[in-house]
């Protein structure tokens, strides 16, 4: 098994100039759409507010994020947080970082083999699955 490094450095301007791009490439509308979304993450307690004390302290990592805009759907904009980024080629990212753990998803052969042996199936989306996970303040 390989040695997972231990700390990341601080990624600031990586995230800022990440931000900053953001701000100059998104017109006014998506640009209140993202704005509209970022608060209502930090109302559920996604994001957190950094004050401005805390931005160089060391072993602080930013999650860098961008828009994906798809016009073709009812939610024209869509944030995604970007885990691979890296604020050097010699630096770790938060992806590189993580405990890989087990694949936990279904075999897809099982899934649809399952569907046949009843007569009425099921199917959900859960709205934002990945965005309610969360990490203890202690990792």
């Amino acid at each position: 098994m390989e040695k997972l490094p231990t700390q990341m450095v601080n990624n600031y301007p990586l995230a800022l100039s990440r931000v900053c791009s953001l701000h100059q490439r998104l017109d006014p509308n998506l640009f209140e759409q993202y704005n509209v979304i970022i608060h209502d993450q930090l109302e559920q307690g996604i994001i957190e507010i950094v004050r401005n004390a805390d931005i160089c302290i060391p072993d602080t990592y930013y999650l860098p994020h961008h828009a994906v805009i798809n016009p073709e759907k009812s939610t024209k904009v869509r944030i995604i947080y970007d885990g691979s980024a890296q604020p050097s080629k010699s630096a770790n990212s938060l992806n590189n970082i993580m405990h890989k753990g087990h694949n936990l998803l279904a075999n897809l052969g099982a899934v649809i083999i399952c569907f046949r042996f009843n007569s009425v199936a099921v199917v959900g989306d859960i709205e934002k699955a990945f965005l309610l996970l969360s990490v203890d303040p202690a990792d």
